[in-house]
């Protein structure tokens, strides 16, 4: 699909050539434009999208899975994780699924509320993904926009390593769906996501856990 081949080229010019999951994480939306009636999708950064409009040309950065960076899939399986997604597992493994998703409602309410700052309590302050859900989280405050529903499902999680200050996990993870809201209150569903493979860096800062990394798989 044209928004899946836009996010890939924007990706792919990254450093390591990697996409951040999460927490995207993955990330991961199409830029959606409601203006006279009419809708247009600007491509996707995070995650494999599809074509909402075929009016849709022109491409341009959008929000991901936990701040995507690459776009380089891995897909473990074709079904959807999301609307199986629930804690299981080991008590350590319930844990650190309860630890992202904590800071995956945090991102949401930032998308949902359209405040860059509220990032802070997601990621470390030298995390790149978190520049980057804070430019993206601009440019849709730009064309007055907000997105509701940005929360990731996590199919599983495990421990690979573990030190008293930071933690690395290797999880399967999917963005729900998620919808674009304009200043009318018109709303369009944003493009799906799909299962991917990511390994993620948690550090403790201050009283909690945030995100420090985030790498495709």
């Amino acid at each position: 699909m044209q928004a899946a081949s836009a996010a890939r080229r924007t990706k792919t010019s990254s450093s390591r050539n990697l996409i951040v999951g999460l927490v995207g994480v993955a990330i991961v939306f199409a830029l959606v434009r409601l203006a006279a009636g009419e809708v247009e999708v600007f491509g996707t950064a995070g995650s494999p999208a599809h074509v909402i409009s075929p009016a849709a040309t022109t491409e341009t950065p959008t929000p991901a899975a936990a701040g995507s960076r690459e776009q380089q899939r891995s897909p473990p399986t074709q079904r959807e994780v999301w609307p199986l997604a629930q804690r299981q597992g080991s008590p350590t493994t319930r844990h650190w699924q309860g630890v992202l998703d904590a800071l995956d409602r945090a991102r949401a309410k930032a998308w949902r509320q359209g405040r860059p700052a509220l990032l802070r309590y997601v990621y470390l302050p030298s995390a790149a993904e978190r520049l980057e859900d804070r430019s993206m989280l601009r440019a849709y405050a730009r064309r007055g926009l907000h997105v509701q529903g940005v929360r990731l499902a996590f199919g599983s999680v495990k421990v690979v390593h573990r030190d008293p200050g930071a933690v690395r996990l290797h999880v399967v993870d999917q963005l729900r769906p998620a919808t674009a809201v304009d200043q009318r209150g018109r709303r369009i569903e944003l493009p799906r996501d799909s299962p991917s493979r990511h390994t993620i860096v948690l550090r403790r800062f201050d009283s909690g856990w945030r995100i420090a990394d985030v790498r495709v798989r």
